[in-house]
């Protein structure tokens, strides 16, 4: 009995230990996938703060060169600049329309800039239609840098410009090349 009884001992020592040993490694596991959770966490945050830190670099992507309107065969178009209220100066290119025809006032889109459009702006003069195309805020010719509420100011600024001018506008604008 003495022999068993010193089994029995050893037996549940050893089943404590397995215990124990069972316990740190679940702890183990938990800590692990704490871990993880906290990984996982702090790159999905910084991967919001830096499209909060960024986004208006997703939405504007000025690029190339604003080339002379001449040089891509728009000989009846002239550069302008306009002031914007905050003394910004914007470029643009304008030509007055045939008699009694309107005139588009077109805005290139979040990326690239007006000379890209060269083709489109010949087929909108061929028709007869008079042309403003303005360059955003920081994109070539332009000053500034662009967001939503300086586009929609310059938008009414250019508007106006046009008013000015004639009677006869209407309003097209692109918000995608």
């Amino acid at each position: 009995m003495a022999a068993g009884g010193m089994g029995s001992g050893l037996n549940e020592t050893v089943i404590e230990a397995g215990r124990i040993q069972g316990v740190a490694v679940r702890r183990n596991i938990l800590r692990g996938l704490a871990l993880i959770l906290i990984l996982i966490a702090a790159v999905y945050l910084a991967g919001i703060a830096y499209l909060f830190l960024f986004q208006r670099s997703f939405v504007f992507h000025p690029g190339g060169t604003l080339v002379a309107p001449a040089a891509l065969g728009l000989d009846a178009v002239e550069t302008v600049q306009l002031k914007a209220e905050d003394g910004t100066e914007l470029a643009g290119w304008f030509a007055p329309p045939s008699p009694g025809r309107p005139v588009v006032l077109y805005f290139a889109g979040n990326a690239g800039n007006i000379s890209d459009r060269a083709n489109r702006f010949k087929e909108v003069l061929a028709s007869g239609f008079g042309l403003l195309a303005m360059s955003y805020r920081g994109f070539p010719g332009s000053g500034g840098s662009p967001s939503e509420a300086a586009l929609f100011s310059d938008a009414l600024e250019s508007f106006d410009w046009l008013a000015e001018r004639g009677p006869t506008t209407r309003c097209s604008t692109s918000l995608t090349p």
